[in-house]
């Protein structure tokens, strides 16, 4: 008697910053979907904010249920700071729509949910970076001890003593909202640091125009764990990077770039113009560990 067959894994695919592009979601999705049914979609954070649709992006992910996995970016914290008292919408941010939406509690509630850090094997998602003097095991523990912080009842009231998270200096020796404020700045906000460690919040060129002492956060030396792929996105000057140890999938989506999904297991790309909503189809052939020009 024949064995049944054993169904492929899901691909996963792995979905740079979206800011309110719900359009241009669905066309990226729609693209997935015709090359993998079913496939686990990994995104790198920064749903809303900066785009025409910060509700309709967020929707679009809660109808996926288990297949997405969300990590926490900056400004999903933004919205919840805005959500707690701890601040106010600035003149540039979007998401007002959201906490102005008819399901504005429950879409609250699901973003503080969402996890600041995922592994899967040697993969992980997270959205800035990793500060270089963490292993992973101390980056996790940071990132849990966060996230427990955002799923607590007081959350709000935490969140406005660690408001805003401007933690610079490194290491964050001492407890409480410091800690907490400088951990959070690692996990959502880094680019860049000083040789000593510090945090660096103002540049944000590209990487290899950063003015000396500053070093980007993945090239300064760090005890991390060899083996490991790191998935960020956030550094849009930084654009499309992709080597064994580093993938960042922020290709400006917000400022009329495009939308930009990974598959993991190859390398394969597919991209959608913020723009004119045009679809790049890279998936006949592996391109890892080569930059891909972005879209005019």
């Amino acid at each position: 008697m024949a064995r049944d067959a054993i169904p492929p894994t899901p691909a996963t695919w792995v979905i740079g910053d979206v800011h309110g592009h719900a359009a241009t979601l669905r066309r990226l999705l729609d693209a997935i979907q015709a090359h993998d049914e079913d496939a686990r979609l990994w995104f790198v954070g920064d749903l809303v904010n900066r785009g025409p649709d910060d509700v309709g992006v967020l929707r679009e992910v809660l109808a996926l249920g288990e297949r997405a996995t969300v990590v926490l970016g900056n400004h999903e914290l933004v919205l919840l700071a805005c959500a707690a008292g701890a601040t106010a919408p600035r003149d540039d941010d979007t998401i007002a729509s959201v906490l102005a939406a008819a399901d504005a509690s429950a879409l609250v509630e699901w973003i503080r949910h969402r996890p600041l850090l995922v592994r899967a094997g040697n993969d992980v998602l997270v959205h800035a970076g990793l500060h270089p003097t963490w292993t992973l095991s101390v980056a996790e523990a940071a990132a849990a001890r966060l996230h427990a912080a955002l799923r607590a009842p007081e959350w709000a009231d935490w969140l406005r003593t660690v408001w805003p998270f401007r933690g610079r200096q490194w290491p964050t020796t001492r407890g409480g909202p410091e800690r907490d404020g400088a951990d959070l700045h690692a996990l959502v906000s880094i680019r860049c640091v000083m040789p000593n460690g510090d945090l660096e919040g103002r540049y944000k060129g590209p990487p290899g125009e950063a003015p000396p002492p500053l070093r980007p956060w993945h090239a300064a030396p760090s005890p991390r764990e060899q083996g490991l792929r790191v998935f960020t996105g956030h550094w849009a000057a930084q654009g499309l990077v992709t080597t064994p140890a580093f993938v960042a999938l922020d290709t400006g989506c917000a400022w009329g770039g495009h939308l930009t999904a990974y598959r993991a297991s190859d390398g394969a790309l597919l991209q959608v113009s913020a723009r004119d909503g045009a679809v790049r189809d890279h998936c006949s052939a592996s391109i890892s560990g080569v930059p891909f020009p972005s879209l005019p």
